[in-house]
């Protein structure tokens, strides 16, 4: 029997490395926190009163979790899917147990973590992914956002790249000169680049579809600073880091240095506060359970671009 309070329904499943079912949380209360930051994602799950032997089963082994979530009649939509569980642990709190669940993505452990040694002529960004690809045979896709094409073909001053180490630790090096961020979606590796408010027009910021946020779908009022965003919304499994979210249809925000509420008037939050009304969302964390009615979407985006009354000092986050 699906608990579905408030109209929210929550299904979480845990397999084992042959894809078998160990665990179906139907008729079971659980409450997840799905965090997206660069690096790459994590979870944490909570489920009410799961059975002893279950507990015992889900804690040997190696196992991956995906969760889907229901808003009443709609179409079901995975949040989470090949999250492998790193711990999990049983308390009592009486009259229940609460078993919580901590895991992250799958290609952490399936190609970050993993260690390579290589050297590189002409280490073009491109080049420099594709033979890390090729030699830790990662089953994903590597994914290019926002980037200007001469980003994507800058050769640094030291013409040969040679590096031993962890994935992870090859990214965090380069992200800084090459100006991007990472991000795991799924299966794949997202690189999104970093425009300055001097080369935005080479980007397509401008032109890519971007998810125009409503006021009608917000929880409170949006957060909005020198190149910063900051959103609560109803839950929206579309918002991913990577995203561009177009706040021009909102009509009142909360500056993040006061707690003034801004009526927003024609052009004011483009000229005066964000210079720019369009933002790569950099962290996304959804928040919900089929208990109670927590359904959330928190967001935080950044724009590379500078208001009049607000000049933006240093973007990156």
């Amino acid at each position: 029997m699906t608990i579905k309070r408030f109209g929210q329904a929550v299904r979480l499943e845990v397999f084992g490395p042959g894809g078998e079912l160990v665990f179906d949380s139907d008729g079971l209360r659980v409450d997840f926190d799905v965090v997206n930051i660069p690096g790459y994602s994590r979870a944490t799950f909570k489920v009410w009163n799961m059975d002893n032997e279950m507990v015992k089963q889900i804690q040997h082994g190696d196992r991956f979790c995906k969760l889907t979530t229901t808003l009443h009649d709609d179409t079901p939509t995975v949040l989470v899917e090949g999250f492998q569980l790193s711990n999990a642990f049983e308390q009592t709190v009486v009259p229940d147990s609460i078993t919580t669940l901590f895991t992250y993505s799958g290609v952490k452990g399936g190609f970050l973590n993993k260690q390579i040694k290589l050297t590189v002529k002409v280490p073009t960004l491109k080049n420099v992914i594709k033979q890390v690809v090729q030699e830790t045979r990662f089953e994903g896709n590597v994914r290019y956002k926002n980037f200007p094409k001469e980003a994507l073909d800058y050769v640094p001053p030291r013409n040969v790249l040679s590096r031993s180490g962890s994935v992870e630790g090859l990214l965090d090096v380069l992200a800084r000169p090459y100006r991007f961020k990472y991000f795991t979606e799924g299966k794949d590796l997202v690189l999104m680049y970093q425009p300055t408010s001097e080369n935005i027009n080479q980007c397509d910021l401008d032109t890519v579809e971007a998810v125009v946020i409503d006021s009608n779908n917000l929880g409170t009022a949006p957060r909005i600073g020198p190149g910063q965003l900051e959103i609560t919304c109803n839950l929206d499994a579309s918002i991913v880091p990577t995203v561009i979210v177009d706040i021009s249809n909102i009509v009142s925000a909360t500056p993040l240095a006061s707690d003034n509420t801004l009526q927003v008037v024609k052009n004011y939050m483009k000229d005066a506060i964000a210079g720019y009304t369009r933002y790569q969302v950099i962290t996304v964390q959804h928040k919900g359970s089929n208990f109670t009615k927590q359904w959330d979407t928190v967001l935080t985006g950044t724009a590379p671009t500078k208001g009049k009354d607000s000049p933006i000092r240093g973007w990156n986050m």
